[in-house]
């Protein structure tokens, strides 16, 4: 069981960074430059979390169906698959001294 990271950029202004907690996911916007900003989820992902690039518009669309709003009205503009960034992230957990209390 891992995570994954994905993210689309858009065109836009947006002027400060919100997210969101789903029921399987968090989502959220981030602002990059003044005409631009990019949406991003992270999901749980178990297995393999190797996914086709062929299909990344498609996975992308279906893990941000539970949100609403203006992720919701994103969504549905997420078309092209070069510019979809996914990243599996592995956790390595948090480890820490004997008798330390956290």
């Amino acid at each position: 069981m891992g995570e994954a990271v994905w993210r689309y950029p858009f065109k836009g202004h947006l002027e400060n960074g919100v997210m969101y907690l789903g029921k399987k996911a968090k989502a959220g916007l981030v602002p990059m430059t003044k005409d631009t900003f990019y949406l991003f989820l992270v999901t749980v992902v178990p297995g393999n979390s190797w996914k086709e690039d062929d299909q990344l518009t498609r996975l992308l669309r279906g893990n941000l169906e539970e949100f609403g709003g203006k992720i919701g009205e994103l969504r549905d503009q997420i078309t092209d698959p070069k510019l979809v960034i996914y990243r599996g992230l592995k956790g390595k957990g948090v480890r820490t001294a004997p008798n330390t209390k956290l």
